[in-house]
């Protein structure tokens, strides 16, 4: 029901009997909420990766190999299959599967819990506990996602997060050695995060490698508490050249504003639509109707892109005629047949 909601095409999954498997299950533990009706309304799957006979091809398509190199393959765990029926994604359901990870995390020495999650999730990821550590991923089934990792006992960030798995562990310790050379190795990925930003709009533009004066016309067009508010509260994405932002055909509410490069716009049959430059506002069609996507965007260049989630959405609409012009800037179709 999630793959078909969403339009994965995934490769493990039998649409006749509806079922997903793959080779993994075999190694790993796998959750479910069943109803009184005996249907399967959610799943989690946690994969300790000191089980696995082979490691090597998780280690390399999770980049995982400097983390097991110093710490062991013990202390590594991945998540996946984390579906849930929209009937019940509002309900305790994921604090339950919450529980249960954590743990299975903690009954077997686990430091690092690695998953994957879209631009939509981003954000509600992050406030349980996890973070960015490396590029983003052009997945043939799942599209454009970025991997994440949850250290486990890192009780520093996951106060900062406000995190509600805290409860969870108050009997203990931080883990020091797994924070700090975290810290150091994912250092780039910090000013990613609007949870780990401090300072101002213009330092926070400057780390991640945005000139301001790039920016200086949409500045002046927004209301300075919102460009602030914007720049300080909303994730950012960093895509290279090609990356695939996203595909027209999949379902997902996100719009984003270009803060640097450019991507080309495609409609479903790859036809030129134009193009998306600095200060710009895009896909936003979709996430007004709710609708799948209409376009395809594809970074032209080393490009990055602010995540307007729901919430800052309703931000902006408190600013009458601010995202009219945020979406409006880019000429329509320009040089395109869409």
């Amino acid at each position: 029901m999630f793959v078909e909601e969403l339009r994965f095409r995934h490769p493990e999954a039998d649409h006749q009997r509806r079922e997903i498997s793959d080779d993994l299950d075999q190694w790993s533990t796998i959750y479910a909420i069943i109803d009184q009706h005996e249907e399967v309304l959610g799943t989690l799957r946690c994969t300790v990766l000191g089980d696995v006979p082979n490691q090597d091809e998780i280690l390399e398509r999770r980049q995982l190999r400097p983390f097991a190199e110093r710490f062991g393959v013990v202390s590594i765990a991945t998540t996946s299959r984390f579906m849930l029926d929209r009937r019940i994604r509002k309900s305790s359901a994921i604090r339950r599967f919450i529980d249960v990870g954590v743990d299975l995390a903690l009954a077997r020495g686990v430091r690092f819990n690695f998953g994957e999650t879209n631009s939509i999730w981003l954000r509600y990821f992050e406030r349980l506990g996890y973070r960015r550590f490396t590029e983003g991923v052009n997945d043939p089934v799942f599209g454009y996602h970025l991997p994440i990792v949850m250290l486990v006992r890192d009780m520093s960030y996951l106060r900062r997060a406000k995190s509600p798995l805290l409860r969870l562990f108050a009997e203990h310790e931080h883990d020091r050695e797994a924070a700090d050379w975290f810290a150091r190795y994912a250092s780039d990925y910090r000013a990613l995060s609007a949870l780990e930003v401090g300072g101002s709009a213009h330092d926070r533009l400057l780390a991640i490698g945005v000139a301001p004066a790039s920016l200086a016309a949409w500045e002046r067009s927004l209301p300075s508490l919102l460009y602030d508010d914007l720049i300080l509260h909303t994730d950012v994405l960093i895509l290279r050249d090609g990356d695939i932002l996203t595909t027209a055909g999949e379902v997902d509410q996100t719009a984003f504003v270009c803060l640097k490069g450019a991507l080309r716009r495609e409609d479903e049959h790859g036809r030129d639509c134009g193009t998306v430059t600095v200060g710009q506002g895009f896909a936003e069609a979709e996430f007004f109707s709710g609708g799948i996507r209409r376009e395809t965007t594809v970074a032209l260049a080393d490009t990055v892109v602010l995540i307007l989630t729901a919430s800052h959405m309703r931000r902006i609409g408190r600013y009458p005629g601010v995202a009219e012009a945020l979406f409006s800037k880019r000429p329509k179709d320009e040089g395109g047949q869409c």
